[in-house]
């Protein structure tokens, strides 16, 4: 017997939904939403410093409470020198997802 899903359920997934609409309209929003969510994840290394540099400031910067998903509260800088060091560490494809999240969060007012 199917049962019905709770009313959390239906709220997480109305909110997938939209995700999932903006990111399929592949305009500017739907790029900067991608980055972002990509970013949110940070590396799988397991390097506990670098993601702090960068994914959990980028958390810290959305409004993510800083005892919740390992938020720190930092200011994020995020120049060309860290961007070297992320790639050498993490690799290219974390770094370029970090440095695209940084342009849009700069773009949507987040950042300077």
């Amino acid at each position: 017997m199917k049962t019905k899903p709770a009313k959390k359920d239906a709220e997480l997934r109305a909110l997938l939904k939209k995700i999932v609409t903006t990111i399929n309209r592949s305009d500017r929003n739907a790029k900067h939403l991608w980055d972002i969510l990509s970013a949110l994840r940070g590396p799988d290394s397991g390097n506990g410093y670098n993601k702090t540099r960068t994914t959990e400031r980028i958390r810290h910067t959305l409004g993510f409470k800083p005892s919740m998903f390992f938020t720190d509260t930092d200011p994020l800088i995020y120049d060309s020198e860290l961007h070297t060091t992320i790639a050498k560490e993490e690799g290219d494809h974390f770094a370029d997802h970090i440095a695209s999240a940084v342009d849009a969060l700069k773009e949507l007012g987040y950042l300077r």
